[in-house]
């Protein structure tokens, strides 16, 4: 099927770019792109398959589609003798799930339409975007990378590393925050970083109940590929390159080399540390950390020849605090 490979990706793309998954939308786009002068049987039954296979889900991706037709048997055996008539040059439209049909969505169907929603020329878009994550080939003083990095210590113990979007990018995201990801409605349990929720509403549902079972998710955000965030504005109806661009547009790929400089300064500023511990929460293990403890952090923090994530707390059994080793 390789030496076919131009015939799959425009037949890929007439699917691609029709109106919707609907059998006979797909059959007349197929049969306008062969130019087929009546309706052919193999085309009818190809365009039924394809909507059985896509059909109510995240809106496919190129690759999926060429996949689906390359174990085609009747396509296999008729494509060396087919030929493609009517090139697609017209914009994907857009096609959102069942689900998502409701929702109030600016329509971006192009990289040029993107780019104009944006306020940028499309140089600048693929520049912020960066596609190709150059920026894990580039040094971190480099202008590619458009995100500040700092480390700061947590209440629980560990280093956390925050990644601060400079200005323009920023903007950007708030642009895609509030025109885009502010029409796709929140699941009902979600309270975080809501308008109108809060700590107290998501304590309310659980007042005077017999038990409460705390979770916390570790690593919760990076867990999260930019992959999966592609995936939500395809579902929205997004086509397959304005989806990418806005996912990278929303995620960051960050290099090894940036936990480690963040960490490094941290370690050159280890008072620091001890200051943001001291304004943490009150809890038994930071009222167990005596004078021991604090100086052999920060003989640690001083004396360490590679980044420290986190500083184990050893504790007595009589509750008195115990320097950690380093």
């Amino acid at each position: 099927m390789r030496q076919h490979s131009e015939k799959l990706q425009a037949l890929a793309q007439t699917l691609m770019a029709g109106r919707g998954l609907g059998v006979v939308s797909a059959a007349q786009c197929l049969g306008h792109a062969l130019g087929a002068r009546r309706p052919r049987p193999w085309i009818a039954a190809l365009a039924r398959r394809y909507r059985e296979a896509f059909s109510g889900k995240t809106r496919p991706r190129q690759r999926d589609v060429i996949a689906f037709l390359e174990t085609e048997p009747m396509l296999r055996r008729l494509l060396p003798r087919l030929r493609i008539q009517h090139w697609i040059a017209e914009p994907h439209r857009m096609q959102p799930v069942p689900a998502a049909r409701k929702w109030a969505l600016p329509a971006i169907e192009s990289t040029a339409a993107l780019a104009d929603w944006l306020g940028l020329r499309l140089g600048e878009l693929e520049w912020f975007a960066d596609p190709r994550r150059l920026c894990l080939r580039a040094g971190l003083s480099a202008p590619l990378h458009h995100y500040f990095y700092r480390a700061i210590a947590k209440s629980s113990g560990g280093v956390r590393l925050v990644e601060s979007p400079k200005p323009m990018l920023k903007m950007l995201q708030h642009r895609i925050l509030h025109g885009v990801l502010a029409g796709i409605p929140a699941h009902g349990a979600a309270h975080g970083f809501r308008r109108g929720r809060s700590v107290h509403s998501f304590a309310a549902p659980h007042v005077g109940q017999a038990a409460v079972l705390r979770l916390d998710l570790a690593d919760f955000f990076p867990s999260i590929p930019a992959a999966r965030v592609q995936a939500l504005f395809r579902t929205a109806g997004y086509p397959e390159r304005v989806a990418d661009l806005l996912g990278w547009l929303c995620t960051n790929a960050t290099q090894r080399a940036a936990w480690a400089d963040a960490v490094a300064q941290r370690r050159a500023n280890p008072e620091a540390l001890i200051r943001a511990w001291g304004k943490a929460p009150r809890t038994a293990q930071r009222n167990r950390l005596g004078r021991a403890g604090i100086a052999a952090m920060l003989r640690a923090f001083r004396h360490a020849t590679r980044p420290l994530l986190y500083l184990p707390l050893s504790r007595r059994r009589d509750g008195s605090g115990r320097a950690p080793r380093t």
